[in-house]
């Protein structure tokens, strides 16, 4: 398994944990729609993806942070 951790702000972080190759090191600035990691979707290559969003080290509903 692999895990990226975005800073967002001081408060917010997105985490990713992935079971394939990661696309980005460490430190690196990423923008909105950057890939992160390649994944899979087919057949017995499928990966998996745990995502989450974190305030201030808590978990938070995304639905509430993420414009629709």
């Amino acid at each position: 398994r692999h895990l990226v951790i975005i800073k967002h702000d001081p408060q917010h972080l997105s985490a990713y944990s992935l079971d394939r190759s990661v696309a980005v090191r460490e430190g690196q600035i990423v923008k909105a729609g950057a890939i992160l990691a390649d994944t899979y979707t087919e057949g017995r290559r499928a990966g998996t993806l745990h995502f989450e969003i974190r305030r201030n080290g808590e978990p938070v509903d995304p639905d509430s942070l993420i414009s629709r």
